[in-house]
């Protein structure tokens, strides 16, 4: 099976330029950022305290030692 990019070796600086073009020349279409939505439903953020004392654990820790 042939390879594919076999004819794509550059020359020289204005073939690596023309392949490059080639490649990646086109943009994908616009999309309005009013046409996006998320992917998942987001709810609130969970408590990066689980519920715990940040101040007593602080003076425990620092009673402790």
């Amino acid at each position: 099976m042939p390879d594919p990019q076999a004819d794509l070796e550059p020359d020289s600086d204005l073939d690596t330029g023309r392949i490059r073009a080639e490649r990646y020349g086109h943009l994908p279409e616009h999309v309005a950022l009013a046409d996006t939505t998320t992917a998942q439903v987001s709810g609130p953020a969970p408590d990066p305290t689980m519920g715990r004392d940040i101040e007593r654990d602080i003076a425990l820790h620092k009673v402790g030692g």
